[in-house]
C-alpha cells in the first residue's frame, strides 16, 4: 500500500510538471538557450480571403496581355496586393489563355476559359473570353435613369453596354468598360455651371439647375437629365492650394482621324480629383478648369478637353491649372486601311521587283518573281537566293506601307535551327524610301555574338501555318517605320550582308561541313513580304 501511494504521488508530480508551461522573462533566453521572439511575432496572420478585383468576363483579343492582381484580406484586417511569389496561377484552357507565374494572362486563341489565383488555400477566379477580332459595341446606355440631387455629394454613374457577339454588361464602371472597347469613351455635361462630370463618370452638382449628361463612344451615345435643387450658396475653401497636376491620358500611339479625350489628376492640399478633362470641382468646392495646349496644332486641335488628331508626327501636350502643369509626348500614327484587293497585303505582279544576284546565287531564280508573291509558305524551299552581297529592290505600286500602330511590315526568310547547331541565319539589312532615291536604313546588329541580330532580316523562323499579318505568331522579321520617323514608304530594299565567311556561325555545320558556301543557295533567301499597316496608293 505504501509503495502504491509513493508511486501515485510521483505520477501526480510529473503530470503537473508536464502541464505547467515554462515562462521566460522578458530579455532572457529560452529553455534551449536561444533568444525568445517578441510576443507579437509569435502571432500568425492568416489569409482570410482573396479577390481578383476584376469584373468578369474579361474580354480579350488574340495576342493581347493583361496583368491580374490578387488582393489578399488578412486576419488582422489589412488588405494588400498578394506577394506574387506566393500566388499559384492556373488556366483551365492553356490553348485559349496562358498565365505567367506573376499573373500576366496572354490571349492565345479564340474561346473561353477560367483563370484561378490561389494563395494559402484561398482562391478566386475570373472568366476570360478571347476573340479573334475586335467585337463591335452595339449599344451604350447610362445604367441610371434621370435623377435629382439636393446635396453637393458626388455620384458615380455606371453604364450598360452590349456587344455584337451577344455579350453584355450592366452597371459597369467607365474604367472597366474601357478595357473592352476600342472607341474613345467620353462624358460631358451640357451645363457645367449646374454640374460637371469627370471621365470616370463622377457627377458633382455645382448650382441649382438642370443639365444633360452625355456618354459617347464612337457612334454610340446616351443621355440622362440631372436636376439639382435645394443647394445653398457655394462656399469655397480660401486655404485650398494645388500641389500637383499629372496628365493621365493614354500615351500609346494615336491614329490620324481619331479623337481622344484628354484626362488629368489634380492633387490639392484638401484632396484629389481624377479623370479631369476640362471643368471640375475642386475638393474645396470651387468650380475650376484645366487648360490644354499642343506644341504643334497642325498635329492636333484641342476643344473642351478633346483632341482631334489631324496629322502624322510627335507632339507635346501640356496641361495647366494655376501654377501647376504637366506635359507628355504623344505619337500620332497614320491610319491603316484594308487594300482594295486582299492580295495586296503581300507582293504580287502589281509590284515592281528588281533583283541583283551575288556570289553563289540562283536558287529559285527560274520561278522569280512569282516565287515571292503571296503569303509565306512552309518547307523553307519556296524562296529565291540572293547570293552573297545580292539585293532586291521592291517598289510597292497599289498598296504602300504606312507608320501605323505596332509593326508595319514583315519580311519572311527561311532561317532554321539545325541538328547540333544553333540558328542558321543569313542576315540582310533593310532600307526604305518614299521616292526610290533617298533611303533610310534600320539599324542591324549583324555581328551580334549572342546571335540575336536585332534589326536584321533573315533571323526569325517562319510560322507559315499562322496568320502572316500577326507578328505575334507569324514569325519572320517585323519592322516599324516609327524607328526611322517616316510616315509612308513605297520602296523596300533588302541587301544580303555577306555573312557567309569562315568566322560566322552560318559557315560551318557542327560536323565541320560547309553550310552557306554552296553554289546556288548562298545568301539571303526571300520567301515573302507582308504589309501590316498600309494604304491604297
Amino acid at each position: 500500500m505504501r509503495l502504491f501511494l509513493i508511486l501515485f504521488v510521483l505520477f501526480v508530480f510529473v503530470s503537473c510538471l508536464e502541464a505547467t508551461p515554462m515562462t521566460v522573462q522578458e530579455g532572457s533566453g529560452s529553455a534551449d538557450g536561444s533568444e525568445s521572439a517578441p510576443a507579437d511575432e509569435d502571432e500568425s496572420v492568416d489569409v482570410q480571403s482573396v479577390d481578383l478585383n476584376e469584373e468578369g468576363p474579361l474580354v480579350m483579343t488574340v495576342g493581347e496581355s493583361f496583368q491580374l492582381v490578387l488582393l489578399a484580406t488578412l486576419s488582422n484586417g489589412e488588405v494588400s496586393d498578394a506577394d506574387a511569389d506566393r500566388v499559384v496561377w492556373y488556366s483551365n484552357n492553356a490553348d485559349v489563355v496562358s498565365v505567367s507565374d506573376n499573373g500576366v494572362v496572354t490571349a492565345l486563341g479564340e474561346g473561353s476559359t477560367t483563370v484561378k489565383g490561389t494563395l494559402s488555400s484561398q482562391s478566386d477566379s475570373i472568366d476570360i473570353v478571347v476573340r479573334d477580332d475586335e467585337v463591335d459595341l452595339t449599344n451604350l446606355d447610362f445604367h441610371q435613369a434621370n435623377f435629382s440631387k439636393s446635396s453637393r455629394s458626388a455620384l458615380t454613374l455606371t453604364l450598360d453596354a452590349d456587344f455584337s457577339d451577344g455579350t453584355f454588361y450592366r452597371g459597369i464602371s467607365a474604367e472597366d468598360l474601357r478595357k473592352k472597347i476600342s472607341c474613345d469613351l467620353s462624358f460631358s455635361s451640357s451645363d457645367e455651371e449646374s454640374g460637371v462630370i469627370t471621365q470616370e463618370g463622377m457627377f458633382t452638382p455645382v448650382e441649382n439647375g438642370i443639365t444633360t449628361l452625355k456618354v459617347q463612344c464612337g457612334l454610340r451615345a446616351d443621355t440622362v437629365t440631372a436636376t439639382i435643387n435645394g443647394l445653398s450658396d457655394l462656399e469655397a475653401n480660401p486655404d485650398e492650394e494645388i500641389e500637383s497636376l499629372m496628365i493621365t491620358v493614354d500615351s500609346s500611339d494615336w491614329v490620324v482621324g481619331e479623337t481622344r479625350t484628354l484626362t488629368a489628376t489634380a492633387v490639392f492640399n484638401t484632396g484629389t480629383v481624377t479623370g479631369i478633362s476640362r471643368t471640375f470641382v475642386t475638393p474645396g468646392g470651387t468650380l475650376a478648369a484645366i487648360a490644354w495646349e499642343a506644341d504643334d496644332d497642325s498635329f492636333l486641335q484641342i476643344d473642351s478637353g478633346t483632341a482631334e488628331l489631324l496629322g502624322y508626327g510627335t507632339t507635346t501636350l501640356t496641361a495647366t491649372f494655376q501654377e501647376a502643369y504637366d506635359e507628355t509626348e504623344v505619337s500620332i500614327k497614320m491610319k491603316s486601311e484594308d487594300p482594295d484587293d486582299s492580295a495586296d497585303y503581300f507582293l504580287s505582279s502589281n509590284d515592281n521587283l528588281s533583283i541583283s544576284y551575288g556570289t553563289n546565287a540562283g536558287y529559285g531564280d527560274h520561278l522569280f518573281p512569282t516565287i515571292v508573291y503571296g503569303m509565306p509558305q512552309t518547307g523553307g524551299t519556296h524562296v529565291v537566293s540572293f547570293g552573297g552581297g545580292g539585293s532586291l529592290l521592291v517598289e510597292l505600286v497599289d498598296y504602300v506601307v504606312v507608320d501605323g500602330t505596332g509593326f508595319d511590315f514583315t519580311i519572311f526568310e527561311n532561317p532554321e535551327a539545325l541538328e547540333g547547331y544553333n540558328l542558321f541565319a543569313e542576315r540582310a539589312s533593310v532600307s526604305v524610301s518614299t521616292d526610290g532615291i533617298n533611303f533610310y536604313s534600320f539599324s542591324c546588329d549583324v555581328d551580334d555574338e549572342e546571335e540575336v541580330y536585332e534589326g536584321c532580316a533573315g533571323v526569325n523562323p517562319v510560322n507559315a501555318n499562322e496568320n502572316p499579318l500577326d507578328p505575334e505568331v507569324s514569325g519572320g522579321d517585323s519592322f516599324d517605320l516609327a524607328d526611322l520617323g517616316i510616315s509612308t514608304v513605297a520602296f523596300i530594299l533588302i541587301e544580303d550582308l555577306n555573312t557567309c565567311v569562315p568566322d560566322d556561325p552560318t559557315y560551318y555545320a557542327a560536323d565541320g561541313s560547309l553550310l552557306c558556301s554552296v553554289s546556288g543557295t548562298q545568301g539571303f533567301d526571300l520567301d515573302a513580304i507582308a504589309i501590316l499597316n498600309g494604304v491604297n496608293n
